[in-house]
């Protein structure tokens, strides 16, 4: 294996690692204002909400040349850019939409479908389970599995 595939599949697996944070934030938003707009609306929040607010502050901290990275904040578990971003995006977001309609018309909310509160969940730990895998495991071993399971294919 050359050193140039080695290189593209560690770029790889740092894109899908990176991923797993943007998403993640998304489901931290979209958890704030659940039931309040519509479906196509939140995926135009969200794809605005990205590219405006998610990848500025994933390049402070975590980008070369970012203002955080060389004050010296080590943001390893994202915490300032997930969760600081997201929370107050999201409190931000359900300020502005406003309360329930269900809630302020006195109506009774029926509960939602358990399975697809398990398969959320199922995804979330299951995202989780791969960043976790990422980040213990040394790049050349995922290259090494990667190619194992691709070789099996």
């Amino acid at each position: 294996m050359t050193s140039h595939k080695m290189r593209n599949d560690s770029e790889k697996l740092f894109m899908v690692y990176q991923m797993t944070f943007a998403v993640i934030s998304a489901a931290i938003i979209c958890g704030s204002f659940a039931e309040r707009m519509r479906f196509s609306a939140m995926l135009i929040f969200i794809a605005l909400w990205h590219i405006l607010v998610y990848c500025p502050v994933a390049h402070w901290s975590w980008g070369p040349g970012g203002f955080l990275n060389e004050a010296g904040c080590l943001d390893y578990a994202g915490g300032d850019v997930v969760h600081v971003s997201a929370g107050f995006s999201g409190l931000v977001a359900s300020l502005l939409v406003g309360k329930r309609r269900g809630i302020s018309l006195g109506q009774e909310i029926s509960p939602h479908n358990a399975l697809l509160v398990f398969l959320g969940a199922s995804l979330l730990v299951a995202s989780c389970s791969i960043r976790f895998l990422l980040t213990s495991c040394p790049v050349g071993w995922m290259v090494r599995l990667q190619r194992r399971v691709s070789l099996r294919c």
